[in-house]
């Protein structure tokens, strides 16, 4: 292999490496250390689940592309790897969408969300509508609307951008519309109606309100909120190129490389925004050998957050 090989395979593994440990990570603690399994966390489940599914199909295929091009030009793998990486990616997108709506609905009615939206009947039918809708989008071009074809760059396999088909456009102009555009409307709104609300609390200090907002789950839901801003936001270059090549506009294979690598760091977005913000997270993460010396080692940081960090870490470690 040359230099270029060596690289995109070191990126690829490493990237593959990670995500596949941060989501089983992830998965770990809602499944064994969280003791109230709410709304949210089920999805915060569900997600890691799919991210860390997206990430073996999207990152194997690119891995074998440094010992083979040919690997993804077959027809079958390409289908196969096409079909799973964007069930996936629209899977993200519909729980991000449902949280999102749930939180807005908690928010204007929280008492028929206690009342219904809270039971574990309806948890299941939303998850599982949730791969449902991917699924059925997805599995259109294998049954004759539009198909997988090599991407703009023919590094991967994805949606059918170069057209090559009589039907495709309408397809891919379908997928944008309800599985991106109207998906990222609804955050939006959620975020809007969030922001709303907390001003509302601030400025009117009601018991009853008080004691409502405790229990609407409204840190994970922000978590779950802010995880889906980051995935569009992640994912905006690469619709946006795609969208220009279906407007017949040439755009260098570069850019679209580089577009199609920052969307895959989707597969990160969801777990490190919960390592991050997530409290119960940090905590376990505290508890881990490798990420306590990580945190003592940190190069570059501020004396006293290195201070308070440690003596957390040493606390949890003691409890």
């Amino acid at each position: 292999m040359n230099i270029d090989k060596v690289i995109q395979f070191t990126y690829y593994f490493a990237i593959l490496i990670i995500s596949v440990t941060l989501n089983t990570f992830a998965c770990y603690v809602v499944v064994f250390k969280e003791k109230n399994k709410d709304f949210s966390q089920m999805f915060i489940f569900s997600i890691s689940v799919s991210s860390l599914i997206q990430a073996v199909f999207e990152y194997i295929p690119q891995l074998s592309q440094s010992f083979s091009k040919s690997f993804v030009k077959n027809k079958a793998v390409c289908h196969a790897s096409g079909f799973l990486l964007c069930w996936f990616v629209v899977n993200n997108i519909s729980h991000m969408t449902v949280i999102s709506l749930i939180r807005a609905v908690a928010i204007k009615f929280p008492i028929f969300y206690f009342n219904y939206l809270k039971c574990n009947t309806f948890r299941i039918v939303l998850l599982c509508y949730c791969y449902l809708f991917g699924f059925i989008w997805m599995v259109l071009p294998l049954i004759g609307w539009s198909k997988y074809e090599l991407d703009l760059d023919e590094k991967r396999c994805s949606l059918d951008w170069k057209l090559t088909k009589s039907d495709s456009l309408s397809y891919i102009v379908s997928v944008l519309i309800f599985c991106y555009f109207v998906p990222g409307a609804f955050i939006s709104f959620a975020l809007q109606l969030g922001s709303r609300a907390t001003v509302k609390r601030k400025s009117f200090e009601h018991h009853r309100r008080q004691s409502q907002s405790s229990l609407l789950d409204s840190n994970l839901f922000k978590i779950c909120l802010v995880s889906g801003i980051i995935f569009f936001f992640l994912w905006t270059p690469y619709a946006v190129f795609g969208s220009l090549a279906l407007l017949k506009v040439k755009l260098p294979k570069v850019l679209v490389t580089i577009a199609a690598k920052v969307g895959e760091l989707s597969t990160l977005s969801n777990v490190v925004v919960n390592c991050c913000i997530n409290k119960s997270f940090k905590n376990h993460m505290c508890k881990i050998p490798l990420f306590h010396w990580c945190l003592t080692f940190r190069p570059i940081r501020s004396k006293v957050n290195f201070v308070t960090e440690l003596r957390n870490c040493k606390e949890q470690k003691i409890t």
